[in-house]
């Protein structure tokens, strides 16, 4: 397939395979798919965005070029992105429940942001991990208020490479609550936690290499848990909201070791 000039939409259902090859250039553009069976290496270049339903299969972007942001729309299985290439800067998540979810690049030193803009659905990962990524913001929020209630479950938060980790969550829209689960990072350096009006809960955080914790909240509370990390020489606590707002703070849980 090859596209035009403008915005091109490439609708795949369930039939994105190895086999299939894609080529596009100006224009935004987006591919829409559901993996079913084995592993997926289609070949694609100049579609920015490709939305996938994980139901069975696996994508391996070995061959993609050009994508900006990897949606993962819903998933009834393990959630695998492998060999993405260093121009994917957004993960987006917008449905998928219980299910592990892994997005692996290709190249080390990766910058990324993960969101949840646009959910259908709570989202509720098992287990979240991410590979060959060095700074990463977790930002809740499925950007409509206050509509619905889109909460963030990601499980755990897992990663070997990390050593800047930023979790933020919604503005405007308390609902929007984000628990990353225990996060297990040994090369994470910096850990900073920034709510807005929607509560975040971080659980257990694991990583000798953890120098700074740095805290704020708006009106949501903040809430950190057990914190192992020997190298821990800096924590800072900061409350933002307007004065007069029902602000919260931040409840350290933490016992340095």
């Amino acid at each position: 397939l090859k596209g035009g000039g403008a915005n091109d939409s490439y609708i795949m259902a369930g039939n994105l395979t190895n086999a299939d090859s894609i080529v596009d250039s100006s224009g935004t553009d987006s591919l829409t798919a559901t993996l079913t069976t084995a592993t997926s290496t289609p070949s694609i270049s100049g579609v920015e965005t490709v939305s996938l339903n994980f139901n069975g299969g696996v994508l391996n972007a070995s061959s993609i070029t050009g994508m900006t942001t990897l949606s993962v729309v819903d998933a009834t299985s393990t959630i695998i992105a492998s060999s993405l290439g260093t121009d994917v800067a957004t993960l987006n998540q917008t449905g998928g429940v219980n299910g592990v979810a892994q997005f692996n690049y290709a190249a080390a030193g990766q910058t990324a942001t993960y969101n949840v803009t646009g959910a259908t659905e709570n989202v509720i990962n098992s287990g979240t991990t991410f590979g060959n990524v060095s700074t990463l913001t977790i930002a809740g929020g499925d950007g409509v208020v206050p509509a619905a209630t889109r909460t963030l479950a990601l499980g755990s938060v897992n990663s070997t490479t990390l050593t800047g980790l930023t979790v933020t969550s919604a503005a405007a829209d308390t609902n929007d609550t984000v628990a990353t689960g225990n996060i297990v990072a040994a090369s994470l350096s910096t850990l900073n936690v920034e709510s807005g009006a929607a509560a975040i809960t971080v659980g257990t955080v694991t990583s000798a290499a953890l120098s700074t914790l740095t805290t704020g909240t708006v009106t949501g509370l903040v809430t950190v848990g057990n914190v192992g990390a020997s190298a821990l020489t800096s924590i800072s606590v900061a409350s933002t909201g307007a004065a007069g707002a029902d602000r919260k703070s931040t409840r350290l849980n933490s016992s340095h070791t």
